[in-house]
């Protein structure tokens, strides 16, 4: 944590685990931005990240969006960290994909809880309201690629969202 935060920074004070430009070079990296992550990718080039760690956390971050989880794409550990949310609301959401409509309120997000679930949510609504995007815009592309009749060459999986009448990605995974 240290390390990033220093990354971010515009100071050049190291903190206790962290590492600023100086460190960088005498390493013979590329120096620290001084300024937010543009992409999850450049975490590698951060001390203590590397390319394994990278990718699996790949999957969970982003450097766009405005910090709310869509719970009609979300990944299960995503999920978990929704305030009020307990394993068994997960695993209903989780459940529910491809089967009912995406929901678009909080009204629908609670009725789709079990009973146990959904007083734990609403014990913790305003909180879990300011987190929650609802909109239902999101849209998750699975792509196979390859030769007709041999196993696929390549997959790719896409996570966009509709805005202004076009399609932003907000994700992309690549196996």
């Amino acid at each position: 944590v240290d390390a990033l935060l220093d990354w971010a920074d515009a100071d050049t004070v190291s903190r206790p685990a962290g590492a600023e430009r100086s460190w960088y070079l005498r390493q013979g990296r590329r120096p620290p931005r001084d300024g937010p992550v543009a992409d999850v990718w450049e975490l590698a080039l951060v001390r203590g990240f590397d390319s394994v760690h990278v990718r699996h956390l790949a999957a969970f971050l982003t450097t766009g969006g405005d910090g709310t989880i869509d719970p009609n794409d979300a990944p299960r550990e995503l999920l978990r960290l929704l305030p009020g949310l307990d394993a068994s609301g997960v695993e209903e959401l989780i459940a529910r994909r491809g089967h009912a409509k995406p929901m678009t309120s909080m009204e629908e997000l609670l009725a789709a809880l079990p009973a146990t679930s959904r007083e734990r949510a609403q014990a913790n609504y305003l909180e879990l309201a300011q987190r929650v995007d609802r909109s239902g815009r999101t849209l998750r592309v699975d792509v196979d690629a390859g030769v007709l009749g041999w196993r696929p060459l390549a997959h790719a999986r896409l996570t966009m969202r509709a805005s202004d009448g076009r399609l932003a990605v907000l994700r992309r995974q690549m196996q």
